[in-house]
């Protein structure tokens, strides 16, 4: 009996143990559900900043359009301007040209503004070159800028799988640790009874002894 007793008295000890190891696990499970949703909270807010950085390029992107078109027009007026002013030019070039090849002997002043003529043809024609290097330079920085939203889109749309892949995740974790918890609260439930039984054999066997 009293080794019954003993038994009796160690079975109740490892319950109260295994008890201890049941809470320890239940903390433990807490703790993994709190770091899932920590990390939920952090990809839901770098979603959020994705989604104001995209908003922010796409203003960008907008103001850069309008720029683009106001310079385009502007370089379109003042190359049709500047054509302009090179076929006039061109053809005060051509008349100064015919005029010198009759009256070259008697045109030597207006040979020089001949010359001058012809220079400034050619200074009209870097300034239409120039203007249309301008014009190429805005629209690849007009092609970088939507490059670089299509390219956050891109992030955002991976944020929002690896998020959905998390939500996925944490529902299962959090799935496990309901029958987990489910199964370890109907083994508690048994406790008591295994408790009573356990002291009813402890009682038992002190008055017998």
């Amino acid at each position: 009996q009293k080794e019954r007793a003993e038994k009796s008295e160690e079975y109740a000890e490892q319950l109260h143990v295994q008890l201890a190891d049941k809470d320890l696990y239940v903390a433990e499970a807490l703790s993994t559900l709190e770091s899932w949703r920590s990390r939920y909270n952090q990809v839901v807010k770098d979603k959020g900043d994705l989604e104001l950085e995209i908003i922010v390029l796409n203003d960008r992107v907008t103001d850069l359009v309008n720029q683009q078109q106001s310079l385009e027009e502007k370089m379109r007026e003042d190359r049709d301007s500047l054509v302009e002013r090179l076929h006039r030019q061109t053809a005060e070039y051509s008349a100064f040209k015919l005029e010198n090849e009759r009256l070259k002997a008697s045109f030597a002043p207006m040979e020089d503004k001949l010359n001058q003529a012809h220079l400034e043809v050619q200074q009209l024609k870097a300034s239409v070159k120039n203007y249309e290097g301008m014009i190429d330079n805005y629209k690849s920085q007009v092609m970088k800028t939507r490059l670089e939203a299509d390219e956050v889109a891109a992030q955002l749309e991976r944020c929002d799988k690896e998020n959905k892949m998390l939500k996925d995740e944490m529902n299962k974790e959090i799935e496990a640790a309901r029958r987990q918890f489910q199964s370890q609260l109907a083994d508690l439930q048994q406790l008591p009874d295994i408790l009573k039984i356990t002291e009813a054999k402890l009682a038992e066997c002190q008055d017998q002894l």
